[in-house]
């Protein structure tokens, strides 16, 4: 059987999360800050599963010091562009929708995204607002993300 779009990104994350983890460059082991939790930009909400896991390991190894991530049609919404040479850095990942009976369907993939810092010109960004994390909290929608029952 095919693999979705979703099942070929997971194992592509999780291939390079391995891959980081044996070098020795995973974003727990790389020093300095530990990275902030990954947030829309626009809403303040944290982002969830294979996504948070992709962002937080890009904040670390890029250096970012903002955790505020946009997609390319918000980044428009504001006015903004995509900083030159950075829409090769976006990174691609899957949005999800919560339907009505609490499922979570796919809803487009890739949907790339780019730290705020990547972007020129954004006007009526939202100011930054701490988000705290509990890292249990954090491990459970990777482990969500993955599909695997984190119990």
């Amino acid at each position: 059987m095919e693999k979705t779009s979703f099942e070929k990104l997971a194992e592509d994350v999780s291939s390079k999360f391995a891959d980081l983890i044996e070098a020795g460059k995973a974003p727990w082991s790389m020093g300095g800050s530990i990275p902030e939790y990954p947030v829309d930009a626009i809403s303040g909400k944290p982002l969830a599963g294979i996504t948070a896991l992709q962002l937080l390991m890009k904040e670390k190894s890029a250096g970012f010091s903002d955790n505020r991530w946009l997609t390319e049609p918000q980044i428009a919404t504001l006015g903004g562009k995509i900083s030159k040479g950075a829409r090769a850095r976006g990174i691609p990942s899957v949005v999800w929708t919560e339907t009505t009976a609490g499922k979570q369907t796919q809803t487009k993939i890739p949907t790339t995204y780019y730290n705020v810092e990547q972007c020129e010109n954004l006007s009526r960004l939202p100011p930054r607002s701490p988000y705290n994390q509990n890292p249990r909290d954090l491990m459970s929608d990777i482990c969500v993300g993955f599909g695997i029952n984190p119990e």
